[in-house]
């Protein structure tokens, strides 16, 4: 029994130890062979490709729009430049248009006030000449000689005015218009009519030797009046010696005449003319109906 078992041992141990015996491989064809070279190959080139790799290829192909090449940035930065020019080009053009509404606005403005302020004028001007001053002279009355002078000559039948004494006296002068006048000259004097001196049909200042009634560039409100003055000499003697001859008929008169120029507001000169007579039974002046000394431009 014991031989038997080291007998099974032993031939154990000698299977065991030797190399186990590949299965039969079938035969290859010529096919299998050469595609077995060509996996070959392709291993050999992996390999080579592996110790010396090749470098990368660049893709040419554009990305989208341009946008992570230099190119294409240039080409946005070029686009976004015109754009820009284009758009300043155009804020230019819009800022001179209403530069030049601007000034056709200032015209029409212009042109507009200078309308109404035309209107405005004219429609004062019309007002004026409708409502235009009017001067007229009132009161005159004689200071010298004086009253109790005037009427003790008168009393006694003798000349009020005295030869070559003095005359004096004053007027008023009122605005009865309806807008406001500024006296701009006078003129005054006292004449004594009789042969062989008579009233002139024409009194010039320079002619007559007259003078100012002191009102000269005043200024009359509608309604409201000034005072002025007038002052002269009394007849000559030749005319009292003529006036005093019995049976001639021949009467010395007593005149006090002028004019006032003054002008309304729009510049426009008018005159005011005036003639006035003493009479001594009123001991005062009455106005003569003489259109060629008492009128009103």
């Amino acid at each position: 029994m014991q031989t038997r078992i080291l007998l099974l041992c032993f031939l154990s141990v000698i299977a065991w130890s030797q190399p186990p015996q590949s299965p039969e491989r079938p035969p290859v064809t010529e096919e299998q062979r050469a595609i077995s070279a060509r996996s070959k190959e392709a291993t050999k080139g992996d390999a080579r490709k592996a110790q010396n790799p090749a470098p990368p290829v660049q893709d040419h192909q554009p990305t989208e729009a341009g946008k992570d090449s230099p190119q294409g940035e240039s080409k946005d930065d070029l686009e976004v430049n015109r754009r820009l020019a284009e758009y300043t080009k155009w804020l230019v053009i819009v800022g001179i248009i209403q530069f030049l509404a601007l000034v056709a606005q200032a015209a029409i403005f212009v042109k507009t006030l200078k309308d109404n302020r035309r209107a405005i004028e004219d429609t004062h001007r019309s007002l004026i000449l409708t409502q235009r001053p009017q001067l007229t002279v009132r009161t005159l009355s004689v200071t010298e000689p004086s009253p109790n002078e005037r009427f003790i000559a008168l009393k006694a039948s003798e000349e009020i005015f005295k030869p070559n004494a003095a005359v004096n006296g004053t007027l008023s002068v009122v605005n009865r218009g309806n807008s406001r006048a500024t006296i701009q000259t006078t003129y005054c004097r006292v004449i004594h009519s009789g042969p062989p001196n008579m009233l002139p049909k024409e009194f010039l200042a320079e002619a007559l030797g007259g003078h100012s009634l002191g009102i000269d560039r005043k200024t009359l409100e509608p309604g409201q009046q000034i005072t002025g003055a007038f002052s002269g000499t009394g007849p000559t003697l030749e005319q009292v010696q003529h006036a005093s001859i019995p049976g001639k008929g021949r009467v010395l008169h007593h005149y006090v005449l002028g004019w006032i120029d003054y002008a309304d507001e729009l510049g426009l000169v008018r005159r005011t003319s005036f003639c006035r007579l003493y009479r001594s039974n009123i001991d005062g002046f009455v106005k003569i109906e003489d259109p060629d000394y008492e009128y009103a431009d």
